[in-house]
């Protein structure tokens, strides 16, 4: 089986659910792996300007960390984000 097809395939059984809290994305500047693990993130992304959280929003809040409309993470961009992954011709 082609590798597309294959992605294609695996994303069409995917039957994820909605998780009720809200997250958000947030980059901690000079920030490494391990310094924030209080935090729980879902995901940590280390980058050249710092270290790229998914946090809950009120954790966030809690934090002071700075929060953006365009931070927030929603399904409407999760369910486009994975349409665009599934569609690329990899």
């Amino acid at each position: 089986m082609m590798r597309s097809q294959f992605l294609q395939d695996l994303i069409t059984r995917l039957s994820p659910t909605l998780d009720s809290i809200p997250y958000v994305y947030c980059t901690v500047a000079n920030a490494t792996y391990g310094e924030l693990e209080k935090l729980k993130s879902i995901v940590s992304i280390a980058e050249l300007e710092g270290l790229t959280l998914v946090i809950p929003l009120e954790q966030a809040k809690a934090e002071g960390l700075t929060i953006t409309e365009s931070s927030v993470a929603s399904p409407s961009r999760a369910t486009q984000v994975l349409k665009l992954w599934a569609s690329h011709p990899w």
